[in-house]
Parts: structure tokens; sequence; C-alpha cells
């Protein structure tokens, strides 16, 4: 297995196809500190006082992990 900071996003889309949760785990710590970051910027402050952008993120993920599942990306 290549080390985490050589490893592609396609590398790591193929292994979660196979069943890899390894990789989606490496595909969540790659990106989700700077979607939580966008979220954070992109968001009015009263949205942010409705929804965390930690669940926006975890919306995020739930929904790419499904398309991927789906054989999309």
């Amino acid at each position: 297995m290549e080390p985490p900071s050589l490893t592609s996003d396609r590398s790591l889309l193929h292994r979660y196809r196979r069943g890899d949760n390894d990789a989606a785990t490496e595909l969540f710590l790659r990106y989700s500190n700077r979607l939580k970051l966008l979220a954070d910027a992109k968001s009015s402050e009263k949205l942010r006082q409705q929804i965390d952008s930690e669940d926006v993120v975890q919306s995020i993920f739930r929904t790419f992990f499904r398309r991927v599942a789906n054989g999309q990306y």
C-alpha cells in the first residue's frame, strides 16, 4: 500500500469501490477539514447558529460515498 501522502484520490476511490473502508477514512481525513472551513466561510451567521458545519460535512460525505458506490465519479 502507498503512503497516504502519495495515494491518489483515484486510487482511493478504486479501493473504496472494492470494499476498503480504510480508503473512505483516508478520503474523509484528507478533505473534511477543508470542507468544514468552506462550510463555515460560505454559511451565514444565522445558518451557522442552526446547523453545525460538521453536519454539513457529514452530509457531503454521505452523498459522495453513496454516489461513488453507484459508479459516479
